[in-house]
């Protein structure tokens, strides 16, 4: 019988945040174009000038800022992407046990888990059984950083035939409709499971920002705790 694992991560986005060319000055001459040509008076035209410069001066401070929050938005997302985000902390409880948390250097987070895993092997033919809310997205993550790092975690981890070794408690809730997701948090309270946090993994990115890196910690110790106490009651 394998070994139930469960586990949840946190991750963000990578250090570099995407290159997207800004827009150029505006050329007074260029940009603006021919004044109208019922306009007649020197005045009139000149008020026109400089209303259509601040027009065009406004629309660069719009098209900067527009640029700026795209580019905050898509170097958010490098979180979601094994190849461009970073792992900040992994949570797992082995059976029953206590929740163990390990943060720092991806590499050494690797080194950590495995060791843990390893103190409770048996034998070399003992298995872990990963359970955790939307788990392919944390083993996957987890999986191409340990390539990466060249990291033996990787022979522990399930791969894609090993689909009895992996337990997704969204697919379960879900009843394995496709492409169905409901949230950990919507779940718990739902079947009264408290919660010992007060973010969501949407906020982990602004509560690093904050410098709130025990938060981050707490949330991800609470997702292990709650995914444990919902299969519980599933299974």
């Amino acid at each position: 019988m394998s070994t139930l694992v469960y586990i949840d991560i946190e991750t963000l986005p990578g250090d570099n945040a995407p290159d997207l060319q800004e827009l150029n000055a505006i050329d007074y001459i260029v940009s603006q174009g021919a004044h109208p040509k019922n306009l007649k008076d020197q005045t009139k035209i000149d008020l026109w000038y400089v209303n259509k410069q601040e027009q065009l001066n406004q629309k660069h401070i719009d098209d900067k800022l527009a640029n700026e929050a795209k580019q905050k938005e898509q170097h958010a997302k490098q979180a979601l992407n094994s190849m461009q985000g970073t792992i900040f902390c992994v949570s797992l409880a082995i059976k029953n046990g206590p929740v163990e948390t390990f943060t720092g250097n991806e590499s050494i987070i690797l080194e950590e888990i495995l060791t843990c895993l390893e103190g409770f092997k048996n034998n070399a033919y003992t298995s872990f059984c990963f359970v955790g809310h939307n788990v392919y997205f944390d083993l996957s993550f987890l999986y191409h950083k340990s390539i990466k790092h060249q990291s033996p975690l990787r022979h522990v981890l399930p791969r894609s035939k090993d689909r009895n070794l992996i337990i997704d408690t969204n697919k379960e809730w879900n009843l394995g409709q496709y492409g169905k997701y409901t949230k950990l948090s919507d779940i718990a309270a739902f079947l009264g499971i408290e919660q010992k946090d007060d973010i969501d993994g949407s906020q982990v990115w602004d509560a690093y920002k904050r410098g709130n890196l025990d938060q981050i910690i707490q949330h991800c110790e609470s997702d292990v705790e709650v995914v444990r106490e919902i299969y519980k009651l599933i299974k």
